[in-house]
């Protein structure tokens, strides 16, 4: 039964606790502040009740409730705005605002505003506590983050919530906290990892409804930074776009819109990476970048585009021991990497190693109209070095294996070598073409795909260009249509 906080005898009686919802209709239009309310409840709240807290006027409240909202009893708490105008309580001094502690709290048409000189979350949510956060609920310019969720805290964003403007990032989810999102994360910033949303050994779903954007970080991942063996997304729907990593060179990071890295996974099902907002990156990883042993990346479908990097891997780089998966053997993928550019190598997907072998495992989908070495306006890079702007489609460097066993590669260009798959001359760059899966894989051939825009010093390989110590191997009866060194089409 939910009752409305009415008055506020903080005797030790029950004086302060209002009839059930409903069945007075004639509630105050003003009232205690909320101050006084959490107070009430912190000394009078029964073990597993539920109450209303109304917000009558804007407020500022202090970080009294820090690690004791209403003595962890199990209690559930709505906080929501008196009247159709939303409210807004205000941090005055560096703290929590609120620690939900083992407790409900249920957010609705309120904001919540941070302090610019405080280090702290906004809001915590550790062990059994739960927020849910209701249209019209906003979390907001917070010198710390926004919102942080750990040991078995559960954050639900719904359509309509927002975290943004926070100055050391919008969500935390570290140590065992979940996030189900399906509201908005936008205009964080933090010269660290993860401006929209930092998962450090946590779990975050991202709902048909998110949109992360508008996010800056000065480290890995400015959309969404995940990392750690327990470090999972599930991406289901929504927006990663218009995001921006700064980091100026490696090893600082990289990922325009996705980090992925320490052994964590993310599984993109459905939504967009990039789109009518494109994420950027000065270091490689446009869209995304996949790093260290065991970090994986799997797109059963989706759409990632639209992205730009100033270095390698326009849509997706994939780095130090990392695994890129277009889908899996069993289910295939319907994902598609289309219109990404990077101003160096691989426009699409590009795969670099420190010694530790990488792999891009394609079951599926499409790559296309992806372009390396592109300057924007239709203009490409002008070297004397074809080696440069390679791999309009795929680049694959040393220690880095593509196998291909479905999909189609199509209307990829690169200034250099391999318009549509470029192997590196260093060994020991392999590529592989197997039949079978949800359909046999293709590479087109010019005018297709389109190698040498560069005309200052023009490369070859329309379809496929193999340099010195690569290797190229077609199973089960793949056969290449063209010449021997396969630098136009490759097909069953």
């Amino acid at each position: 039964m939910l009752f409305v906080v009415l008055g506020c005898d903080n005797s030790g009686g029950a004086g302060g606790l209002g009839l059930p919802v409903g069945s007075d209709p004639a509630l105050p239009i003003t009232g205690p502040t909320v101050a006084e309310q959490l107070e009430y409840l912190q000394i009078n709240a029964q073990p597993g009740a539920e109450y209303e807290v109304w917000v009558y006027n804007n407020e500022e409240l202090s970080g009294l409730w820090t690690g004791n909202l209403a003595t962890d009893n199990n209690i559930t708490v709505h906080i929501r705005s008196r009247g159709s105008v939303r409210r807004v309580l205000t941090l005055d001094a560096p703290g929590t605002m609120l620690d939900i502690g083992a407790n409900t709290l249920v957010l609705q048409n309120v904001e919540l505003e941070g302090l610019s000189g405080n280090a702290n979350p906004l809001v915590t949510v550790s062990g059994d506590g739960r927020l849910n956060m209701g249209n019209g609920s906003i979390i907001r310019s917070n010198g710390g983050r926004g919102v942080s969720v750990s040991g078995g805290g559960i954050l639900n964003m719904e359509s309509g919530s927002e975290v943004r403007g926070n100055q050391d990032g919008g969500l935390a989810i570290t140590a065992g906290g979940t996030v189900y999102m399906n509201g908005v994360i936008s205009g964080n910033t933090t010269s660290g990892r993860g401006g929209g949303v930092y998962v450090n050994q946590g779990t975050l779903y991202i709902g048909a409804t998110a949109s992360i954007s508008g996010n800056t970080s000065g480290n890995w991942g400015a959309g969404v930074s995940v990392r750690g063996a327990n470090g999972i997304v599930h991406m289901n729907g929504g927006i990663i776009g218009g995001n921006a990593n700064t980091a100026p060179a490696a090893p600082a990071g990289g990922g325009g819109g996705v980090a992925v890295y320490g052994g964590s996974n993310f599984f993109m099902h459905n939504g967009t990476i990039g789109g009518a907002q494109p994420n950027t990156s000065v270091v490689s990883g446009g869209g995304v970048v996949i790093q260290g042993a065991n970090s994986t990346f799997t797109m059963f479908g989706g759409i990632i585009e639209n992205n730009r990097t100033e270095n390698n891997g326009g849509g997706v780089h994939i780095n130090a021991g990392s695994i890129f998966n277009m889908g899996s053997a069993s289910e295939g993928s319907t994902g598609i990497i289309r219109n990404n550019t990077a101003l160096s190598n691989g426009g699409a997907v590009s795969m670099t190693s420190n010694g530790t072998p990488v792999s891009f495992n394609m079951f599926g989908g499409a790559i296309v109209g992806n372009r390396s070495g592109y300057i924007g306006n239709g203009a490409f890079i002008s070297s004397a070095d074809r080696n440069h702007g390679v791999g309009g489609g795929v680049s694959v460097y040393n220690r880095g294996t593509f196998n291909m066993y479905s999909g189609i590669i199509k209307e990829n260009e690169a200034a250099g070598d391999g318009g549509g798959v470029r192997l590196s001359p260093h060994s020991p760059a392999e590529f592989c073409m197997f039949r079978g899966g949800s359909g046999d894989g293709v590479i087109e051939g010019y005018p297709s795909n389109r190698a040498g825009r560069n005309t200052n010093a023009p490369g070859d390989g329309h379809a496929l260009r193999q340099r010195a110590l690569a290797t190229v191997t077609l199973h089960d009866g793949v056969s290449n249509t063209s010449d021997s060194s396969i630098n136009n089409t490759i097909a069953p």
